[in-house]
């Protein structure tokens, strides 16, 4: 993940603290991001990622590495770096081989799924002020004060605002979010197609207007929320009248690296081409997971082989590794540089043997 972030003091991503500050810029750190690299020992294939819907894929993130495929066991390699194996190959495992793997397999995955669905806090704005869980009526958000520069009026399906100047309400979070994380996502609608901007404590989402040059469409604002805040939440609103509806509210465990099971690795200098050079080290089986995106013309060695690469957490570079000890380091080589140069020297030759043609006909002459 991104450690480090130059950015705003008003703009500071949730889960980053500011470490330095100058004038209006500041450097901000958030020391529970997952490192460059390291090892997982818990996977969940992507097919069974891809069923699920936020914010259920945030708590999935945090305790699974998502892989493309599993590679079977095979007692014959055992102590081999896995190879990459053909495509068609890796479709015709069956799910026995699969269930040997670390990974969940696919029929617990969902019924985990299930049982998360189950709990998931569905709800809606109450009489305008007070925010409440729909299924229990129970108060999510319990206002505290208020300007007289905004009103609420319950709607059908949720809450009209208006707004007649930029202006901050605060409420009680109803609820203990002692080591959790909660997500708080709703619907906003602008009622005259101008911009709607609301901040959470600090947290800000914005629909751009209609008219803008570059409409941004983001409808769904989503917001975390956790110890830090005590409780207190601090909503700004934007001058304007709009709609917010579909209020969701979700409680996930905070991030732990020992639930993940992580593994991190040793790092060592990079030399010439490697882009991350490092020891593994693992008494089993495991996934070599990097924070590296994934693209054409990466290569990843194994004690000085080369194994196949993989795309892990739907977006970044990894590979299989069995246990014990290993170095790893990862070589990028850009797609077509060595047509690239090849064709840079034909046009180069080209361009040479037309002057030397021209310079001999006008001595001809």
């Amino acid at each position: 993940g991104v450690r480090y972030v130059v950015t705003q003091e008003n703009k500071i991503p949730y889960g980053y603290h500011t470490i330095y500050k100058k004038d209006d810029t500041i450097l901000a750190e958030n020391e529970n991001v997952l490192p460059m690299a390291y090892l997982s020992m818990n996977t969940m294939e992507r097919e069974s990622f891809d069923k699920e819907t936020f914010p259920d894929t945030l708590k999935t993130l945090m305790e699974y590495t998502i892989v493309e495929d599993v590679p079977s066991k095979n007692t014959e390699n055992e102590g081999k770096v896995t190879e990459e194996l053909p495509a068609d190959e890796m479709e015709d495992r069956d799910s026995s081989e699969k269930e040997s793997t670390v990974s969940k397999t696919a029929g617990e995955q969902d019924e985990r799924m299930k049982d998360r669905s189950e709990k998931n806090l569905s709800a809606a704005s109450g009489d305008g002020y007070d925010w409440k869980i729909t299924d229990s009526g129970q108060i999510l958000l319990k206002l505290k004060e208020k300007p007289d520069t905004i009103t609420f009026e319950e709607t059908e399906d949720g809450v009209m605002i208006n707004a007649e100047e930029e202006c901050a309400c605060s409420y009680y979070l109803e609820g203990d979010l002692s080591g959790k994380i909660g997500v708080m996502c709703f619907d906003v609608e602008s009622r005259n197609g101008d911009r709607v901007t609301i901040t959470v404590n600090e947290s800000r989402n914005r629909l751009s207007a209609k008219n803008a040059t570059y409409p941004n469409e983001n409808e769904r604002f989503t917001y975390f929320l956790d110890e830090t805040m005590e409780n207190v939440i601090n909503i700004n609103y934007s001058k304007g009248k709009y709609v917010i509806r579909n209020l969701t509210f979700d409680v996930l465990p905070a991030p732990d690296r020992e639930r993940a099971g992580i593994t991190e690795v040793n790092y060592r200098q990079t030399e010439g081409k490697e882009i991350l050079h490092c020891e593994a080290v693992s008494d089993e089986d495991c996934c070599f997971v990097t924070s590296i995106p994934y693209q054409n013309g990466m290569r990843i060695t194994v004690d000085g082989k080369t194994v196949g690469t993989k795309i892990v957490n739907t977006a970044f570079v990894g590979t299989w590794i069995e246990k014990g000890t290993h170095d790893v380091s990862i070589y990028f080589d850009p797609p077509g540089k060595r047509a690239g140069m090849l064709l840079s020297v034909i046009a180069f030759l080209v361009i040479l043997l037309s002057d030397i043609g021209t310079i001999r006909k006008g001595k001809r002459v």
